[in-house]
């Protein structure tokens, strides 16, 4: 019962995605193949498991939806940044401050925007590092080709201030990364908007990924149901991970072999059963070995041995005999 007991809870113990664990590493790229295989992300994820796994990473460390990091997160020139939209909807999302709010001032190149929230804990007021149109100009922002800063000043001027609100106050949300409109204007040449971008996965690959990712499951749905009733639940999960690691794979994938292979792949798990249950049976035999008899009045070494013995007064016997003796009742040397 208490093994039963013991398999139940860990079936119970949920799998978090990530690259921690074999079983939350496959569990991630199962997510991920499915997403790369959407038309709705943006085309850097389309047929892309790779980056879609980044991407579910990402989201899972700061606790954000997948899809909207895939839909925020945006490659400039090899770089990888944030829309300034996500950082200010990140922020407002970690429940450590009141909403951003901007306070803007001045006219003209002395236009000078600051955002700012108070944080719950302490009820501070927090602000970020003043903005202005004319720090725009010095820095060169405005020549930059893209840059909404000619024809966007308001617009731009609080995104520059949420963004180094966020950098200051949520450096885990932003993880290091700039944003995205930072990286125009100090690069230029921005990139066109996602919303005009279009499906680049033909629909035969989008089937035949899709279909390759149905099949998978198909297999690891075939095997978890056949499992045979005899054997342990726990040697077998030790046995997948054990498998998995030795091919770095995952247990995932040597499911999806097994079920391929399944009388090669049981004859070599029993086998491995036999032996564990047999080591284990015999771990449990030698604790249960009875002890020997106690001595019910022992006596010091120095009397009871070395001494004579009195079937044979020639021989001095030594305290490991007397203990092995069948005729010791009465004797002299043992009482």
């Amino acid at each position: 019962m208490a093994q039963v007991a013991t398999i139940q809870q860990a079936a119970e113990v949920p799998v978090v995605m990530g690259f921690g664990t074999a079983a939350g590493f496959a569990l991630m790229q199962r997510a991920a193949t499915l997403l790369a295989a959407s038309a709705l992300v943006p085309k850097e994820y389309q047929g892309n498991i790779a980056n879609a796994t980044i991407a579910l990473e990402m989201a899972a460390r700061i606790g954000a939806s997948p899809l909207a990091v895939m839909q925020n997160l945006y490659i400039v020139h090899g770089k990888p940044s944030w829309s300034s939209q996500f950082i200010i909807a990140a922020v407002n999302g970690t429940g450590k401050f009141s909403p951003i709010r901007f306070q803007v001032e001045g006219d003209g190149d002395d236009k000078t925007c600051i955002a700012w929230a108070t944080e719950r804990e302490t009820g501070e007021r927090l602000e970020s590092p003043p903005i202005s149109i004319g720090m725009a100009k010095k820095e060169g922002w405005f020549g930059k080709n893209g840059s909404k800063w000619q024809t966007m000043p308001e617009l731009m001027l609080r995104y520059r201030a949420a963004t180094l609100f966020g950098r200051l106050y949520a450096p885990e949300i932003l993880m290091g990364m700039k944003a995205y409109e930072e990286i125009i204007d100090i690069e230029g040449e921005a990139i066109p908007e996602r919303s005009t971008e279009k499906i680049i996965i033909p629909t035969a690959d989008q089937s035949a990924m899709a279909q390759g990712f149905a099949e998978r499951e198909a297999k690891i749905k075939s095997f978890d149901d056949s499992i045979p009733p005899d054997i342990n639940k726990d040697l077998l999960d030790e046995f997948l991970t054990r498998t998995a690691e030795a091919n770095k794979s995952t247990i995932e994938a040597v499911k999806v072999s097994a079920a391929d292979k399944p009388s090669e792949f049981w004859k070599v798990f029993y086998a491995y059963q036999k032996q564990k249950l047999n080591s284990a049976k015999q771990t449990k035999n030698k604790k249960q070995k009875p002890e020997p008899e106690h001595e019910t009045n022992p006596q010091p070494d120095s009397v009871r041995a070395p001494a004579p013995c009195p079937n044979n007064p020639e021989i001095t016997y030594n305290k490991s005999h007397c203990d092995k003796c069948v005729s010791r009742a009465g004797c002299p040397a043992w009482e």
